[in-house]
């Protein structure tokens, strides 16, 4: 208060008291007779960086009004800047991220406005118009949307600070923070990835609310993670904002800066999707700054793993950027004869072809020459006791006899921005990627009544099938009167066809005692000879185009987002169209609260036939959101919020009338609540917190099904498995700071994570639950630099899931097939960065 008193009065140097003239205090804003004066107190000579030899200092400043960035300049610069009111005017910047001298920020902020700047002492400096004799040649420092923003965490695909993260694409396919967006966006970053070391992605989306992971407690990592929920609803995954087709890029978390969660139905800018939302991960790219890092991983199960990444420019002038990451691991799993192997490697380059034009070109090789996964058993002795008891959950309902999976798959991306101007930018996305993949696994098929016998069945399935996936868009911003819009104009389409041969042997698969299991009865052989070699095929094409517009208008603190997309679909040999729309409205006050509204549809097309009409209609998904984010005012946290009710319509039913036709009659219903903390409270301490509500069920259906007794069931209003209708999870992160406790501890940081899942139905008919969980996580990393110099550079890093090594069932989907939960897991990591 009493450094805004001064600053009304223009006395900056008031307001440093006696022996603290050396110290820089907050900026603040003067309107006086038609003058704006953007001053900062500074005192004595805290900036006499106006001349050659500067420093760079960190700035992050939004996009907005040119006034109200050099106010945020000015308070993190400490330089006092004065200008004519008219001078600013009307002018918007692009904003600012990352370190620079305060001459290449200032040269920054007032591109493609017409001003310049000159020095006004040795601490302050004038805006002026720009003129031959006032215009001021900049070092080699690249503006605009390349390079610079190459190092900055919070850049909309950056690794993020801590546990917070700023800034994001994947709701609007614009550089937005998400607080200003009218819709649930969750990052987890870089930092947190490390600390968590989450084998697969599944992994790391479990400290996210609104996400339910109903996998099995395998640490194997899938061939993909699609079986991931959404508020109910399968997910579609994203690599870039583009969809993965057939590629498991997916699968190694190390390859990723950071892992988006967008809820709820996201169409409108990525087509056909499931309502729930989408997953989008951003894979590392080139960084301005060189930073290498070579790890060696170990851990629970014979895990041992090497990961290599390194990254900076390859030219002195930084107009080339490159980056290599590669993973190869091997690891057994809690279930005996688990286990997988694979390596991928990640070569990237950036090109700043010139300050307004960026390609950045992406690569991806992964093979896994063995990956086994753990099949389920049934509910009866592992969720319920029978009269010999429960079975060990390391026990393996498969046969290691039957082991013939892999896969082998590659992408390649490109990146391309353009800026004509400060009003218009273009952006393409493209991948293409393929996939060789072989699957054979043994199902449980429930056990033979009053034994411990397992009966189970075989599948073996080769797939291959590659993909072209390409975005395109205008970027337009402009203002009409005191109105800012952001417009997005653009047009994107995907061609994905595969093949794949397939055969069951439901018949000749020996029972598994699950008490006293005998292994390798079962070949691939004997599945050769019962199926005579006979495959089943499928051959399809998947094609979609869509075309979309979206429009971000900014008033003051009011946000208002429309937007929408008209879709032609050829999915499965079957042709339909879809428009969908969305609308959301968000206002945010000076002390960076902002309540909000949206709306939103969704569609994905369907392949059955209704009789007397044709194809089925695609499902159509629609939801209402309301909530509150806050994020406040300098600070690196993030608060929010979120309340939604999201019905799924044209659910197909069976035509009781007529035999192989449907009908559109039936309705998925969720409603919920999400909350959602991300925040870097103070130096080293960073805290996640999520708390989700879910209650989702069959709304309108006539079908039925049979429960644990054998009685036929309505399904009206009963809940699907594997949701639990409650989550909380919680996640500590702190690093002591340097000599804290007589620098004891200097070096350590330990975290600690909490998760606690509800029960979920384990059945379709409802007729039994899977009861909750709780489980506890922890880690610790130590900094073996605070020794010794000698020693800067080496780490080492440990976690924990599950330290209480608690048995529990985490899903189940019938009473035939259910999962155990994840055992005491320990990885390790020894580590060098320079």
């Amino acid at each position: 208060m009493h450094y805004q008193k001064a600053a009304e009065t223009g006395n900056a140097a008031s307001m440093c008291p006696s022996g603290f003239l050396k110290t820089p205090l907050v900026a603040s804003v003067l309107i006086l007779g038609g003058t704006t004066a953007l001053s900062a107190a500074v005192c004595g000579t805290a900036l006499a960086q106006v001349e050659a030899g500067q420093s760079k200092s960190r700035f992050d400043i939004s996009a907005g009004s040119l006034s109200d960035a050099l106010v945020a300049f000015s308070a993190q610069s400490h330089l006092q800047i004065t200008s004519q009111a008219p001078a600013l005017s009307g002018h918007r910047t692009n904003g600012l991220h990352g370190s620079f001298t305060p001459d290449e920020a200032l040269g920054h902020l007032l591109l493609g406005s017409g001003l310049s700047w000159r020095p006004a002492g040795s601490s302050a400096v004038q805006i002026i118009p720009a003129t031959r004799s006032a215009s001021i040649t900049l070092g080699p420092v690249r503006v605009g949307g390349t390079a610079a923003r190459m190092s900055n965490p919070q850049a909309a695909y950056g690794p993020g600070e801590g546990f917070f993260v700023s800034h994001s694409t994947a709701a609007t396919k614009t550089d937005t923070p998400i607080v200003d967006i009218p819709q649930s966006v969750y990052v987890i970053g870089r930092q947190q990835m490390d600390d968590l070391q989450p084998l697969n992605v599944a992994e790391v989306l479990r400290y996210m609310p609104g996400i339910t992971d109903p996998m099995g407690g395998s640490g194997i990592p899938s061939i993909n993670s699609h079986d991931i929920y959404q508020r109910g609803f399968q997910s579609d995954t994203f690599v870039d904002g583009l969809m993965t087709g057939v590629s498991p890029s997916t699968v190694e978390p190390f390859m990723l800066d950071r892992v988006e969660a967008m809820s709820g139905p996201a169409s409108v800018m990525y087509g056909q999707a499931a309502p729930g939302g989408i997953i989008n991960e951003d894979l590392k790219r080139p960084t301005e700054q060189a930073q290498h890092q070579f790890n060696v991983g170990f851990g629970s199960y014979g895990r041992y793993e090497g990961q290599f990444d390194t990254s900076g420019p390859l030219t002195k002038d930084g107009q080339l950027l490159y980056r290599i990451v590669a993973v190869g691991n091997t690891q057994g799993d809690q279930v005996q004869y688990v286990k997988y192997q694979r390596v991928v490697v990640q070569p990237a380059l950036t090109w700043n072809i010139d300050k307004n034009t960026k390609l950045t070109l992406i690569g991806q090789y992964n093979y896994t020459p063995s990956l086994r996964y753990a099949a389920g058993g049934p509910a009866i002795g592992s969720l319920f006791p029978q009269k010999y008891g429960r079975y060990s959950p390391t026990i393996d309902t498969g046969d290691p006899g039957f082991d013939r999976s892999y896969d082998k798959s590659h992408l390649f991306e490109y990146i391309f921005s353009h800026k004509f101007n400060r009003h218009l930018q273009f952006s393409q996305n493209f991948r293409y990627e393929y996939d060789d993949s072989y699957f054979a696994q043994l199902f449980s098929n429930g056990l033979v009544a009053g034994t411990s016998d397992m009966k189970r069945y075989a599948l073996v399935d080769h797939f291959k099938g590659w993909a072209a996936l390409l975005d395109s868009h205008l970027q337009g911003d402009y203002d009409t009167g005191p109105v800012h819009h952001t417009l997005l104009v653009g047009v994107d389409y995907r061609d994905q066809p595969d093949s794949g041969t397939y055969a069951f042997d439901f018949s000749t698969v020996p029972t598994l005692n699950l008490l006293s299991p005998k292994y390798y009865q079962y070949n691939y052989s004997d599945f050769i000879k019962q199926t005579g070699n006979k495959w089943d095929t499928e051959n399809d094409s998947l094609s979609q185009t869509g075309v979309y517009f979206q429009d971000q208008m900014k008033w003051k603190g009011l946000n208002v987002m429309i937007g929408g997309r008209q879709d032609w679909d050829d999915y499965y040999s079957t042709f339909k169209k879809a428009f969908t729309w969305h609308v959301g409205v968000s206002y945010k006050t000076d002390f960076g609260l902002s309540p909000y509204f949206s709306y939103a549809t969704s569609f994905f097309p369907q392949t059955s036939n209704v009789y007397g009409k044709g194809i089925a209609d695609p499902l159509e998904g629609k939801q209402w959101e309301v909530g509150l984010k806050y994020q406040p005012t300098n600070t690196k946290m993030l608060f929010t919020v979120a309340a939604y009710d999201l019905r799924e319509n044209n659910v197909l039913e069976s035509d009781p009338d007529h035999q192989n036709f449907s009908l559109e009659i039936g309705q998925v219903r969720a409603r919920g609540v999400e909350l959602s903390a991300n925040v870097n409270i103070t130096q080293g301490l960073n805290l996640n917190a999520n708390y989700t509500y879910m209650s989702i069920y069959n709304s309108r259906t006539t079908l039925t099904s049979t429960d644990i007794n054998g009685k036929t069931v309505s399904l009206q209003g009963k809940a699907p498995t594997e949701l639990p209708r409650n989550t909380v999870n919680l996640f500590v992160d702190y690093k002591f700071q340097k000599n804290s406790l007589n620098g004891i501890f200097d070096g350590l940081t330990l975290n600690a994570g909490m998760r606690y899942v509800g029960f979920s139905m384990g059945d379709e008919a409802n007729s039994f639950h899977v009861p909750a969980y709780t489980v506890f996580d922890g880690g610790v990393s130590y900094d073996f630099g605070t020794l010794s110099r000698r020693l800067k550079g080496l780490n080492m890093r440990a976690s924990l899931v599950n330290g209480f090594n608690k048995q529990y069932v985490v899903e189940c989907s019938s009473s035939k097939s259910c999962s155990w939960g994840q055992l005491r897991r320990v990885t390790g990591q020894i580590g060098y960065r320079w």
